[in-house]
């Protein structure tokens, strides 16, 4: 671009240095011609060709750049008058000052010279888009005839142009082609007089042998404007009533406050390889989605993502937020035996086990999801909450010195909970994992004021050896020797917290800790037990 950008600017340098009419009508004719060839030969975009005939148009109506300064002779009866007064001083010295002020003024064309003298363009530039019913593009080589209309529901066209046989055209990926009416495929020159007598015409798209595609496009021909840096009396700029234009930078500026623009019929349609809708200021650039009473937001394809630029999923949401949730739903409505927070379906049959409402990943970050933790899955015609957590376990609230630990059987005494001897009834013991968690104290949670212990299910258990080795199957009663811990029942007495349902690795065990004063020799462990109070 670069380039054409240099050569079109020694177009107009040499137009802007013409001595005569003649001169500036044909190294603007050029000029137009090597644009034009610039397009059919795909040199220039649709957008840059626009730029570069805007500054041709510009140049063609600028009075400072159009003729050089002619200078206007004197006839020959000024010459003889002055030879017979040529002795009279006085009037020698006013012709002298006449001279001077006639020699000095500059001739310049006016609008309807220019007019006169510049060749008008009969080419129209047109850029579509050829669909099938089902919308995806027509990327195939056709025929297509071009009619151009005065009117809207004119039944005969004033110009037909065509591009068939080897002249067809074959569109884009995406189903966009361009075509200049009037040159393109050898067409003939579009009358030029209607392009000059009417504001706007219609054209009418025909492929092969098919009906004519309807509705007709309108196309504007700016006639009847005496400036081309001006359209229907309103001069370009980014203000209101003025006619906006696309900057050097590609953009679309408005200075006007709170501009908008306003379909009045029909659906208004914004389309791009890539759209964005981006604001600039923090405070006041919220983003508004506003459909009318009654009316749908839809997203008819492809993935949504809010804080990633990869979605995954229909609906991918990522955020860091260590103090809030990412996501929250919200029904305010009164209250009612119908109403809802959110629905989950799912289009697997009812006998189904495998398929899942709801997953539960842990480790995540921006481009993993984690690991899976647990899930809420359908099972038989019914729903299912699948866990890695073993037991249902509830928050007690505690108020002994004693340091509770995960494993650690617990009892009742006068007092409240306390680490379990032979003497307290048993309620379960601590968890470190449960599955399912019950009469939670959020504040009291956070000063260690509540212990969780679990009741039901599978839990590890902090055991000694001081009755012999433990197997699977063993009863798991109360130590006589550790407080909260427990050992093998052995003589199947009152005071069982469950029973063992994993072998255990002796070599995991070791030597009791000494806070716990136990014997030398005694060895301390855990092992997986069902809890089964007795």
């Amino acid at each position: 671009m670069k380039l054409v950008n240099s050569l079109f600017q020694k177009h107009l340098d040499l137009i802007s240095k013409s001595t005569s009419i003649e001169i500036f009508e044909k190294r603007f004719i050029d000029a137009d011609k090597w644009l034009l060839w610039l397009k059919k030969n795909s040199k220039v975009t649709s957008k840059e060709l626009n730029l570069l005939r805007l500054k041709l148009d510009n140049l063609s109506y600028s009075h400072d750049h159009f003729l050089a300064p002619s200078r206007i002779t004197v006839d020959r009866r000024s010459i003889l008058f002055i030879f017979f007064i040529v002795i009279v001083l006085f009037v020698f010295i006013l012709f002298a000052l006449f001279t001077i002020i006639t020699t000095n003024r500059s001739f310049y064309p006016n609008q309807s010279t220019l007019n006169s003298g510049v060749q008008k363009i009969s080419s129209l530039f047109f850029e579509g888009t050829f669909t099938n019913a089902d919308g995806s593009p027509v990327t195939t080589r056709s025929d297509l005839y071009f009619s151009l209309y005065l009117g809207e529901g004119d039944i005969e066209p004033f110009y037909i142009g065509s591009c068939v046989g080897e002249s067809a055209l074959t569109p884009d990926f995406d189903g966009t082609f361009s075509v200049l009416l009037g040159e393109d495929c050898n067409m003939k020159p579009i009358p030029s007089e209607e392009l000059s007598q009417n504001s706007s015409i219609w054209l009418g798209v025909r492929v092969s042998n098919d009906p004519e595609i309807k509705p007709r496009k309108r196309l504007f021909t700016s006639a009847g404007d005496t400036d081309a840096r001006s359209l229907s009396g309103l001069e370009r700029g980014t203000k209101n009533s003025s006619v906006l234009f696309l900057d050097d930078n590609g953009e679309l500026v408005l200075d006007s406050k709170s501009p908008s623009i306003n379909s009045t019929d029909g659906i208004f349609s914004i389309k791009g390889k890539g759209l964005m809708l981006e604001t600039t200021d923090s405070t006041t650039g919220t983003i508004f989605i506003q459909p009318a009473g009654g009316a749908n937001t839809i997203i008819s394809s492809g993935n949504m993502g809010v804080g990633t630029f990869d979605p995954k999923n229909k609906l991918s949401v990522v955020g860091a937020e260590p103090y809030s949730s990412i996501a929250s739903f919200r029904n305010i409505a009164p209250s009612s035996e119908e109403s809802s927070v959110l629905e989950l379906g799912i289009g697997e049959s009812i006998e189904n086990k495998n398929s899942t409402f709801v997953n539960f990943y842990s480790g995540a970050s921006q481009l993993e999801r984690g690991v899976k933790v647990g899930s809420i899955s359908l099972n038989n015609g019914r729903v299912a909450y699948v866990t890695t957590g073993a037991d249902f376990a509830e928050y007690f609230k505690y108020d002994g010195d004693i340091d509770l630990e995960p494993g650690m059987i617990i009892g009742i005494s006068p007092d409240g909970i306390a680490p379990a001897d032979i003497e307290m009834p048993i309620i379960g013991v601590v968890s470190a994992t449960p599955g399912f968690i019950g009469n939670v104290q959020p504040l009291a949670i956070y000063n260690n004021t509540y212990i969780l212990i679990g009741l039901v299910g599978q839990v590890d258990v902090l055991v000694t050896t001081e009755n012999g080795e433990i197997e699977v199957g063993d009863k798991i009663g109360i130590s006589d020797i550790i407080q909260g811990f427990g050992a093998k029942n052995n003589n199947n007495s009152d005071g069982i917290a469950g029973i063992v349902i994993e072998n255990n690795n002796l070599k995991s065990f070791k030597a009791c800790p000494k806070a716990h004063n136990a014997p030398h020799g005694l060895l301390c462990g855990k092992v997986k037990m069902l809890i089964r109070i007795d």
